[in-house]
């Protein structure tokens, strides 16, 4: 096996070992702030405690806090929970913040299967109120505006209230055709 090959296979390797410790971090911090416990030590707030004590940013305590409460609300099992660390940070973290009452493990599965632009555009549609900010925080320019377009012409068809199925459609099938146009070039 050469050396490039070797390299990728340990890089996949540890990549799911940090996954599985930040996971496991993930729970203790939830249990450190609940409790306040980082005022006893000496922490004059939450983000001091998370930079100086941990070494993370106060961004990925967070995420690996709601990814780890996603997994214990909905009772993962082992297996589960390894396919959701393999999953990687950013899908499994759009996953911790869905408000669909589908099962765990059917979301998982789909997962597997999406980029996490789509998953955010699934997030985006199930909680509408906060889709036009979001918007520009992943689209920029041309990608932007046809989005805009397209979430106008939802609010039309549903006479100005949100349908999250239409507009997760819109928004699935807008990245769908994104991807391809950047496939052909």
């Amino acid at each position: 096996m050469n050396e490039k090959t070797q390299m990728r296979q340990l890089a996949r390797k540890l990549g799911k070992e940090a996954s599985t410790k930040m996971m496991g971090l993930g729970e203790v911090l939830q249990v450190i702030r609940n409790n306040r416990w980082y005022i006893e030590w000496g922490f004059a707030t939450w983000t001091d405690y998370i930079e100086d004590e941990v070494g993370i940013g106060v961004a990925s305590a967070y995420e690996w806090m709601s990814i780890a409460a996603w997994a214990n609300d909905k009772k993962l099992d082992k297996k589960l929970r390894e396919q959701l660390i393999a999953l990687g940070r950013c899908k499994a973290y759009q996953l911790s913040r869905m408000a669909s009452n589908l099962p765990a493990k059917r979301w998982i599965e789909k997962a597997e299967d999406m980029t996490v632009q789509q998953l955010r555009s699934i997030n985006m549609a199930e909680t509408p109120q906060h889709a036009p900010k979001t918007i520009g925080l992943w689209m920029h320019g041309e990608d932007r505006r046809e989005m805009e377009h397209a979430i106008k012409l939802a609010r039309r068809e549903t006479d100005g209230t949100w349908n999250g199925e239409l507009l997760g459609y819109i928004c699935r099938e807008f990245n769908a055709q994104r991807a391809k146009k950047r496939k052909r070039g």
